[in-house]
Parts: structure tokens; C-alpha cells; sequence
């Protein structure tokens, strides 16, 4: 089976859930890890971001984490 990574990365501008969409979808469920950046900040964010649920299209991350200068960089790994 062939792998294939993606990364990008998303901008949350409003709390709770975003769904952030695969480019190219996957045949079986990825393994997604994420991190927040937050532009231009000097300390940290306030919540941790986290997954709560990966599908073969996209994933979702949930937080209360938000501005027009927050990010959630991501990378995925799995079949296609």
C-alpha cells in the first residue's frame, strides 16, 4: 500500500469545532497529529487544541482557541 502524508495548515477564527477537509482523501482512516500557532504572540494559547474525530475526507479539532492570527498546523499519514 502506497502512504501518502498531507499538511496544512488552518486558520480558527471562532470557538469550538473546525473541520479542517484532506486535499486528497484517504482509503482508510489517517493518523493526524496538530499544533497551534499563533502569529506574532509571545506566550502561550489558552486551551490545548484536539482532535475529536479523523475520517477518511477530514478531521475535526475542538477548542477555545480563536483569532484572526490563530492557526492549527496539521500533518496526516495514511493509505491511499
Amino acid at each position: 500500500m502506497a502512504q501518502l502524508i498531507q499538511r496544512g495548515e488552518a486558520n480558527k477564527t471562532s470557538p469550538g469545532l473546525l473541520t479542517i477537509p484532506f486535499p486528497t482523501k484517504y482509503k482508510s482512516k489517517p493518523v493526524v497529529v496538530i499544533s497551534p500557532y499563533w502569529q506574532g504572540q509571545n506566550k502561550q494559547v489558552s486551551y490545548i487544541p484536539t482532535i475529536s474525530k479523523v475520517t477518511k475526507k477530514n478531521f475535526q479539532v475542538v477548542s477555545d482557541n480563536y483569532a484572526d492570527n490563530y492557526y492549527v498546523s496539521w500533518i496526516a499519514v495514511g493509505e491511499v
